[in-house]
């Protein structure tokens, strides 16, 4: 993060969302949780919700959300399991001047999370899967946004490590601006 992000302070945190999401004195930062399952409340959703409409930016990489957040974001996820012809999936990005010829492949299941409903009137699609259902979109709120990206181990260091793999994470992360002041 530092690397992509040289004037941003980076902290890491452990309190709840409500704790720093609340302070409406921020703007130009961005939040950033990655988690297999993001277990938000409705309270925290909607913390999130206000940060972002005050200029700030969250990232969120998960397989399943909460039913507060999806609510709060109007999204549904689902997902592929179960027998598959190909022992690898990949994703890779809309946006012609960012997608890689051969996408960024990773081992099935792992990226065959994806999203089944949004608002399209205000959502911007990022990415895509091998079956080119949705994982990843910018919906913009106020005067800043949420990004939202159903492939976490797109973060990981295991997926980062593969191939070309890291140039889809720093890829993906420079859809937050990057002269943003921190990264929480």
């Amino acid at each position: 993060l530092a690397e992509f992000f040289p004037k941003a302070r980076i902290e890491s945190f452990q309190l709840p969302i409500y704790d720093l999401a609340s302070d409406n004195k921020k703007n130009n930062t961005a939040y950033f949780l990655v988690d297999p399952f993001l277990d938000l409340s409705s309270t925290d959703a909607n913390q999130l919700f206000d940060y972002a409409a005050s200029g700030n930016y969250v990232f969120l990489a998960a397989s399943d959300f909460s039913p507060g957040l999806m609510d709060t974001l109007h999204i549904k996820t689902a997902n592929r399991f179960g027998f598959v012809r190909a022992d690898t999936s990949w994703v890779n990005f809309t946006n012609p001047v960012l997608r890689s010829s051969n996408g960024y492949s990773f081992h099935s299941p792992y990226i065959e999370e994806y999203l089944t409903s949004f608002d399209t009137s205000r959502s911007i699609v990022l990415g895509r899967t091998n079956r080119q259902a949705v994982n990843f979109i910018k919906v913009p709120v106020g005067e800043g946004a949420f990004f939202i990206n159903t492939s976490p181990v797109c973060f990981s260091n295991y997926f980062i490590l593969r191939n070309n793999n890291a140039e889809y994470t720093a890829v993906a992360l420079s859809y937050i601006p990057n002269d943003v002041s921190a990264i929480y």
